[in-house]
């Protein structure tokens, strides 16, 4: 059987790291967003309270 299985899913271990850095990327976007919209809802929180 060569590289590609029967379903058509490559056994190569480069989709594993590619899944694996979409994965770490996506995190990091999350963790990202979070923190700016946290930062802009204390900004908000500090003008409205003045």
């Amino acid at each position: 059987m060569n590289k590609w299985q029967q379903d058509g899913r490559c056994e190569s271990s480069s989709i594993g790291r590619t899944q694996q850095a979409a994965s770490v990327s996506a995190q990091k976007v999350k963790s990202g967003t979070l923190v700016g919209i946290k930062w802009v809802k204390n900004q908000y929180q500090k003008k409205v309270s003045k």
